[in-house]
């Protein structure tokens, strides 16, 4: 059975490298209960935020201009986005993504990932 609108998550992939976000597009390509916009920075994602309603935020650490840590602080300064989940993907070591998770609040996967890992990540962080 199909979710319904009211059932569907919006999700927000914020990715700056073009074959990860072909990755998403690929990994989310069959999966019906999301409904998922892929941006390729923090200001295409801030536009995408207040236009818009999202579950949650799957956010690349590593992105130039704005970093994915300047962003999460951003997101959690402001009273409208402060509460969306946000799932932090990276290259980084585990113990930088650990201490990003203790002082933002967020989870954390380290790339390489893959589709089965991610989705069982977001069934836990939604």
């Amino acid at each position: 059975m199909l979710p319904t609108d009211m059932e569907l998550r919006d999700v927000l992939v914020i990715e700056d490298n073009l074959e990860m976000r072909g990755l998403y597009k690929e990994f989310f390509a069959e999966e019906k209960d999301y409904q998922v916009e892929i941006v390729n920075n923090a200001s295409d994602g801030a536009r995408k935020l207040v236009n818009k309603g999202f579950n949650l935020i799957i956010l690349d650490l590593v992105m130039e201009k704005v970093s994915g840590e300047s962003f999460c602080e951003f997101l959690r300064e402001q009273e409208d986005f402060s509460r969306i989940p946000i799932l932090m993907i990276s290259v980084v070591e585990s113990q930088k993504l650990q201490e990003m998770s203790e002082k933002y609040g967020v989870s954390f996967l380290q790339k390489p990932i893959t589709k089965d890992t991610l989705m069982e990540k977001l069934s836990r962080v939604i």
